[in-house]
């Protein structure tokens, strides 16, 4: 896959995950299921998303180094932006989902490198 193809599709997925889909939530749903819908994706949607975009980075470590960086600091802006209120609170979030991402992308490039090593000293 090109870079520009990856750097679309982060882009376009942290847009989606952080501000259209918050912001659905609260045009969409009343009361407290919103609030419980944020903290899913708080806990679930969120660090899965970072995780994911965090190995498509560690495929090519020197063009995207910079993806788990950009989720971490997006995060509370697009997120403030669907709710109309900058929360300071939202970069406690940002603080958990960078290590994460960090350690998803070396991880995925750690192990490309060994089984591309590995691969090549059988031969």
């Amino acid at each position: 896959m090109k870079i520009r193809t990856k750097i679309i599709i982060a882009a376009v997925v942290i847009v989606l995950f952080m501000f259209v889909l918050p912001w659905a939530a609260i045009e969409l749903v009343e009361g407290l299921a919103t609030t419980g819908l944020w903290f899913f994706a708080f806990f679930t949607v969120n660090p899965l998303l970072v995780i994911c975009l965090s190995i498509m980075a560690g495929t090519d470590l020197r063009k995207l180094w910079w993806i788990p960086l950009a989720i971490a600091a997006l995060f509370p802006l697009l997120f403030g932006l669907a709710i109309s209120d900058f929360v300071w609170d939202l970069y406690v979030y940002s603080s958990i989902y960078l290590p994460v991402g960090i350690l998803a992308m070396l991880g995925t490039h750690l192990g490309k490198k060994y089984a591309l090593k590995r691969k090549g000293g059988e031969m």
